[in-house]
């Protein structure tokens, strides 16, 4: 229905009336990486998205980032008169998570109006999670879920730097308006985009597919320092990994480049969560992070928080990811997907 890679000029307009951001406005063009924003673009072929604020090589952090308010990015006119059910999509970069930030108190917020003029919210990112450190984020929704089809739709996206000088960028590529597709990857008689847009499945890790259709799934991605809670991980890695033996490991910093073990590929760093997962699998806060595949290739493990955890680890993400082999001591042949755990008030 529409597609826009961002390589081209396509009508959209940087600058909303009621924005007071004096740096860090909308702009297209190819980002210079900093330590808050994006370096390329999502698009495997091109170099060009918006983002917000160019820098220069050498440059600080806070160099043309968002500063003294907000600044709107807004899509063209999109005519939906006449679809059946059409879903937005997009790729987002948002950080607030800057070590210069210490407020918590800016957020990525994403528009929608059906007559060009009364806008209603699809989303906000933010002030906490994963998804404010930066990193192409893929998001979707369903249009009728907020306004009727019309032929004056407009998507806005709003960064926002709203109290104390803190360290903000965003940046956005590869948005598309398609109908709804039929992919039933879990065979339940509901798209998997439907299920995604209802809430009754996640894509916790954001690539798109429904975590109960990977390796590694998860019942929460958010756990409370003050309230604590339990995560109990689904491991399904189907006959690849029957009657096999799993180990579960952690990371702190991140995914990616990831640990090869061989040719497989583990996607975590290592840091020192990830040498408590590999020295102490069976102590608390750990449940069965080393075991065993059952017949259909399934196990379950679990990481819990008491209540009253120590609050200073808010906005920490935990990744987590196994690997498995045939038996204990023998080489990896297969790694699940990774799976966030974001430890909030």
């Amino acid at each position: 229905i529409f597609a826009d890679d961002m390589e081209s000029t396509t009508g959209w307009i940087s600058g909303a009336a009621g924005d007071t951001a004096t740096t860090g406005l909308w702009e297209r063009g190819d980002p210079l990486a900093s330590g808050a924003q994006a370096e390329d673009d999502h698009s495997p072929a091109g170099t060009m998205c918006w983002f917000t604020g160019q820098s220069f090589p050498g440059a600080s952090d806070g160099f043309n980032d968002v500063d003294g308010g907000s600044t709107t990015l807004t899509s063209p006119v999109l005519d939906l008169s006449g679809l059946g059910d059409p879903v937005v999509r997009y790729w987002r970069w948002y950080s607030n998570s800057s070590f210069h930030n210490f407020d918590g108190d800016d957020v990525f917020e994403v528009e929608i109006t059906q007559d060009g003029t009364n806008y209603v919210t699809v989303e906000t990112v933010g002030p906490f999670g994963d998804e404010t450190k930066g990193g192409w984020i893929y998001h979707q929704f369903r249009v009728r879920d907020f306004v009727p089809l019309s032929n004056n739709v407009r998507v806005r996206f709003i960064a926002s730097d709203n109290g104390n000088g803190s360290i903000v960028e965003a940046a956005l590529d590869d948005f598309e308006v398609v109908e709804s597709s039929c992919v039933d990857c879990d065979e339940n008689g509901l798209s998997d985009e439907l299920e995604l847009l209802e809430g009754v499945a996640h894509d916790f890790n954001n690539n798109g597919l429904l975590d109960n259709c990977e390796a590694l799934s998860a019942s929460v991605n958010e756990l409370s320092l003050a309230g604590g809670g339990a995560v109990a991980f689904d491991l399904d890695g189907g006959t690849p990994v029957l009657g096999a033996t799993y180990w579960m490991f952690g990371s702190a910093s991140g995914t990616t480049p990831g640990l090869n073990f061989g040719p497989v590929n583990l996607p975590l760093q290592f840091d020192a969560y990830f040498q408590l997962t590999l020295s102490k699998p069976f102590a608390a806060p750990f449940g069965s992070f080393i075991g065993f595949f059952d017949g259909n290739g399934v196990s379950q493990a679990s990481f819990s928080l008491p209540p009253g955890s120590e609050p200073s680890l808010m906005g920490i993400t935990l990744y987590h990811a196994y690997v498995a082999s045939p038996t204990f001591g023998a080489p990896v042949d297969f790694a699940s997907n990774f799976m966030p755990v974001t430890l909030i008030p």
